[in-house]
Formats: structure tokens, C-alpha cells, sequence
């Protein structure tokens, strides 16, 4: 997924029992087919090419 430059996107990340979803405003962009065993996570990652990517916050939550 490209996006626009200066532009502000909501990106969540989901991990749960070992599959990973990816959304950008809602949008779904990834979605793991496979359980990945704990530390061999590769995807999803966001790569900035030419520019710089600005968080205004992050929040980790957990499921007890």
C-alpha cells in the first residue's frame, strides 16, 4: 500500500495465538494465513522509502 506524503493514517497492528493482521485507516493490508511461533515474526513491517515516518503516539495493549 502506498500513501501520500504529509498525509496522517491510522496503522494498527494485531497479534494474536501466533497470526498477525495489519490495517492502515480501517484498511485491512495484511493478514498472516499461518500461526508464526513467538520471536520469528518477519511481517508486518513499514518501510519508508526517500522519507520519514512520524508517530504521533503508540499504544501497546494486551489481552490478559
Amino acid at each position: 500500500m502506498s500513501i501520500d506524503y504529509g498525509g496522517w493514517y491510522i496503522m494498527r497492528l494485531m497479534v494474536h495465538e501466533g497470526r498477525m493482521r495489519a490495517f492502515v485507516d480501517d484498511y485491512e493490508i495484511y493478514n498472516s494465513n499461518a500461526s508464526f511461533p513467538v520471536t520469528t515474526y518477519g511481517e508486518p513491517h513499514l518501510a519508508v522509502r526517500y522519507g520519514v515516518a512520524e508517530f504521533e503516539y503508540m499504544r501497546i495493549l494486551t489481552i490478559p
